[in-house]
């Protein structure tokens, strides 16, 4: 994808219902005040109808480094509220 000539790009898994399940992309870590493009993935599961639409409930990024993978944010949703969309 591509916005305000910024271009991104991930590999997308899907399971039998067509829910994500994780995604993998490069993105840039911070290491001693320097940037290096490392390896980065996000896991999502549980999903669940909240307010009308069906996400995720949880989740983890993580970092997969050569050392090993290193998670670095854990997530869980239980509730949500949806704003307007926004009009472009």
């Amino acid at each position: 994808m591509s916005y305000g000539g910024v271009t991104a790009s991930a590999v997308f898994k899907f399971n039998e219902n067509g829910e994500v399940i994780s995604f993998v992309c490069k993105r840039y870590m911070t290491v001693n005040d320097q940037y290096r493009l490392e390896n980065y993935s996000v896991h999502l599961k549980d999903y669940m109808e909240l307010n009308g639409i069906r996400i995720p409930t949880k989740g983890e990024a993580v970092w997969n480094l050569k050392t090993g993978d290193f998670s670095v944010y854990k997530f869980e949703i239980t509730e949500i509220e949806y704003s307007k969309p926004l009009v472009y």
